[in-house]
């Protein structure tokens, strides 16, 4: 059954509901409704959708829309994004309560519960983080959780990754990390909604600085081998062994959930070569 919403189709398995009658049956569709974590793709960065998304279907939507207008709050979306690129070291620098410039700035792409965000930020107190997802559940979760911990040297961004350049300047960023990103290979036909492409892998090398890191991690074999035949063939890029950011033991869910069903799990790193070494290679 599908059901129709202004922003996006959502498609209910019958599994969502028992086997009753009509009216208990619209009633637990109801409830799948006002749960979903309501995803945003194909939207424009700088769009503000909390006045056209309904909060009876997802209350997260309300809920970041009022809390992120307490400038204390560290969460970022929609218009409050316009202005940031090449900016981001200054907005840290403001937030902190040392008022000192970050030594690194690292990028997460796709934060799910934050679990190795709150290793980062705690193993690398001078740095700055940025976790950028497209669910509302998961970016105002996160930054609950952040500003709980009283961490200033983070903040979750509300939007598809994809969008990245508008948001980052060329060699801005010291780090990129994507762990187990959707692999989209269920189906036939889904590999084209996959994140990390030739085209997006070429835009991340760009963003990052001279020593930069880009650090992926997945359960999917052809997915990580795609990834790393470009930053392998990359002339900017070069592969690593040694771990760049400090997570202090911590695994996501995924990687737990993978783990305990002893799922292989592929992981490579790659680092940004001093523009000397690009010329004389």
């Amino acid at each position: 059954m599908v059901v129709h919403d202004k922003i996006r189709l959502i498609v209910l398995r019958t599994s969502c509901f028992p086997r009753r009658s009509p009216l208990g049956r619209l009633t637990n569709i109801h409830n799948c409704l006002k749960y979903s974590p309501m995803p945003l793709r194909k939207v424009a960065i700088f769009d503000d959708l909390s006045e056209r998304l309904r909060s009876e279907v997802n209350p997260y939507v309300a809920q970041l829309k009022t809390r992120s207008s307490d400038p204390a709050f560290p969460a970022l979306y929609g218009p409050a994004l316009r202005g940031r690129l090449g900016q981001w070291r200054g907005y840290f620098a403001e937030r902190r309560r040392d008022k000192q410039s970050p030594q690194q700035l690292v990028l997460e792409i796709g934060m799910h519960k934050g679990k190795t965000l709150t290793a980062m930020t705690a193993a690398h107190p001078s740095w700055a983080f940025l976790a950028m997802d497209i669910t509302y559940k998961r970016v105002m979760i996160t930054a609950e959780r952040m500003q709980a911990l009283g961490r200033d040297n983070v903040c979750a961004i509300l939007g598809d990754a994809r969008h990245c350049p508008e948001l980052f300047a060329p060699r801005e960023l010291d780090g990129v990390l994507v762990f187990f990103p959707d692999p989209w290979s269920k189906k036939k036909g889904q590999l084209h909604n996959r994140l990390l492409t030739p085209e997006f892998c070429a835009q991340l090398s760009r963003l990052l600085a001279e020593e930069g890191f880009f650090w992926l991690k997945t359960d999917c074999a052809n997915y990580f081998a795609a990834v790393a035949g470009f930053f392998d063939g990359c002339p900017s890029m070069e592969s690593s062994q040694e771990a760049p950011v400090n997570l202090e033991g911590q695994r996501s869910v995924f990687e737990e959930r993978f783990l305990k069903a002893e799922v292989p799990i592929f992981q490579g790193i790659w680092r940004k070569k001093a523009a000397q070494s690009v010329a004389t290679a």
